[in-house]
């Protein structure tokens, strides 16, 4: 039924409505088990509205009021929350657009490769692949294409953004397209750097031209928000806020208001879809943690490996064991063969933990080229247990109890070490040297802690505070403070950690050897 010859008048009722498309070919008639949610019906409507807008216009045919207001509008920009099917819209429009219009060209693009690849890529193969399609169009890690007309001339590309590269190699990554149906999808826009926009600009130049972006507003600046801002009459602009969404449940949005706050930046950009408050006593910017979500960061063969391990205190705490491989969250390999991105467990004993960070240990260093590693242990409370099983039965060396209510290392800065830790992390986000993976938790955590300068020192919210108030343990966060402070108390080249003279000897007999 899908090919180009069975369609045959197909093709033109598809054109005028996309939505019968992504019913028909697609199959989103409910036969999957999911139907199309009201904020997907508004895109697709937008879309159909501004596609059949140039092609009418280009044809000579009179345009509709409706037709007028958008026919030269740069794309659709969607500004939204988390969950609400963005992705698979974006993907139903990619596959629209590669099947339905003559020899088209569509570019997806993202901040990064794993949220091209893995995200969006992948959607549209899952889409595709339970399709009417599926025997005439190809899917290949580096192209989409119809069988039969080959992949040079009518296709799907994806392209990757190297954040380390240049702001002239950035925009080069787009540049150079000239073609009468042209699509950009760009997902995940708000990471997408600013001189990547102006190519996708200068690109349209055929009568069937323009771009969907895409995003969740980490940032309240850049191209992207501006679409919904100063430069919005140049764009069609929808808003997708996850609370108004068919396809988050409820009880998602009521843990994460009981969790974060209804008023925390978390909570407004991930599921409001609102970009964030310009809060200068959060710890660490949105914008900054965001861009780290797969970040693109090898390590490189002589990284040292750091693991933090904060020790659930009991209640709703948790035991987390952070892995980092130079500057990137490792994926942490369980004992029981499970992977996870981020491990977290409840009710474990000091010596069932110790076990856990042993095995992080040996099986990691069985996977790199350096054997340089430290453990650095939060031995405050029932956490002195788990230090001292390792540092008595595990065999490893650089294992290091921290006592993060101790003094830090700059007095006259910090109120106390974890301050300090806390202080660090956050530096190493805002200089954008830091890959973590997409755990909403994490995400929070980093972005919902708040720091002060009472007399003159920094001090962030402690775990007291955050209870007090109602709020979550940071313990994720906390195990990646650990984790980096681990590499320093190695003492990692160019990153030397001394403690203050007084602790010196204290902090020596916490080593194993």
């Amino acid at each position: 039924m899908a090919s180009l010859a069975q369609a045959g008048n197909k093709l033109r009722q598809w054109i005028i409505d996309p939505r019968s498309f992504v019913v028909e070919a697609i199959g989103m008639d409910g036969s999957l088990g999911r139907t199309i949610s009201t904020q997907q019906e508004e895109g697709l409507k937008a879309y159909g509205l501004l596609l059949n807008a140039k092609i009418k216009r280009h044809e000579g045919v009179t345009l509709t009021e409706a037709e007028q207001a958008v026919v030269n509008k740069l794309g659709i920009s969607i500004m939204s929350g988390q969950g609400t099917g963005k992705d698979a819209y974006l993907s139903w429009i990619i596959l629209h657009f590669n099947f339905c219009l003559y020899m088209s060209t569509t570019l997806c693009t993202a901040p990064a490769g794993p949220q091209l690849k893995i995200v969006l890529w992948a959607e549209v193969y899952k889409w595709l692949s339970h399709s009417h399609l599926k025997d005439d169009i190809v899917h290949q890690a580096d192209v989409i294409f119809h069988k039969d007309y080959g992949r040079k001339k009518w296709f799907v590309v994806p392209r990757t953004i190297k954040d380390s590269a240049d702001p002239k190699a950035q925009a080069e990554t787009l540049a150079g397209l000239h073609e009468d149906y042209l699509l950009y999808a760009v997902d995940e826009a708000s990471g997408v750097p600013d001189p990547v926009f102006g190519p996708i600009e200068g690109s349209m130049t055929g009568f069937c031209n323009f771009a969907i972006i895409i995003f969740n507003p980490t940032r309240s600046t850049g191209y992207a928000i501006e679409t919904q801002g100063k430069r919005r009459d140049e764009w069609i602009c929808l808003h997708w806020s996850s609370e108004e969404s068919e396809l988050v449940p409820k009880e998602v949005l009521e843990r994460d208001k009981r969790n974060y706050g209804e008023d925390s930046n978390y909570y407004r950009v991930r599921r409001k879809g609102l970009p964030p408050h310009a809060d200068p006593d959060v710890l660490i910017p949105m914008d900054s943690v965001i861009m780290a979500v797969g970040r693109d960061i090898i390590p490189a063969p002589d990284d040292t490996l750091g693991i933090g391990v904060d020790v659930s205190r009991g209640g709703d705490d948790k035991t987390i064991i952070m892995p980092l491989r130079g500057f990137r969250v490792d994926v942490a390999k369980r004992g029981d063969g499970m992977w996870e991105p981020i491990p977290s467990n409840q009710g474990y004993d000091g010596v069932q933990v110790a076990n856990w960070v042993q095995w992080e240990v040996q099986g990691r260093l069985a996977e790199m080229d350096s054997t340089r590693y430290a453990v650095a242990v939060d031995v405050i409370g029932v956490g002195a247990s788990v230090f001292d099983h390792l540092r008595r039965f595990s065999g490893l060396r650089n294992v290091y109890g921290v006592d993060v209510s101790r003094l830090p290392m700059n007095q006259d800065r910090f109120h106390r070490l974890r301050d300090e830790i806390l202080w660090g992390l956050r530096e190493a986000f805002l200089q954008s040297t830091v890959s973590i993976p997409n755990d909403d938790e994490l995400i929070a955590e980093l972005t919902t802690i708040r720091w002060k300068t009472p007399n003159g020192k920094v001090k962030v919210e402690g775990k007291e505070e955050l209870r007090a108030a109602g709020r979550k343990s940071p313990n994720k966060m906390d195990a990646l403070a650990l984790a980096f402070h681990a590499r320093k108390l190695l003492g990692q080249p160019g990153r030397a950690y001394h403690a203050p003279r007084q602790r010196l000897q204290t902090a020596q007999s916490w080593r194993v050897r």
